[in-house]
């Protein structure tokens, strides 16, 4: 899994290298590049992570089914 996620740092690096340059080598921002970079990859993996994961309930689970509000 180690080397999967160098992989993609990878990408990103050289992605949001690309982005600076495209928006004239800006000083600063490159954390503002390296998130869209990030983000582009991982959107075209399939790894976005704006989708809940499996693994974990989203938002508003059924938590609140089991004890509802009183008030």
């Amino acid at each position: 899994m180690a080397s999967s996620t160098n992989n993609i740092e990878d990408e990103v690096r050289c992605r949001a290298y690309e982005l600076w340059e495209q928006y004239g080598r800006p000083e600063g921002g490159e954390e503002e590049f390296w998130l869209k970079a990030e983000r582009e990859i991982k959107q075209a993996k399939g790894l976005d992570r704006t989708a809940p994961e499996p693994s974990k309930p989203a938002f508003g689970s059924n938590r609140q089914e089991k004890a509802p509000r009183r008030g």
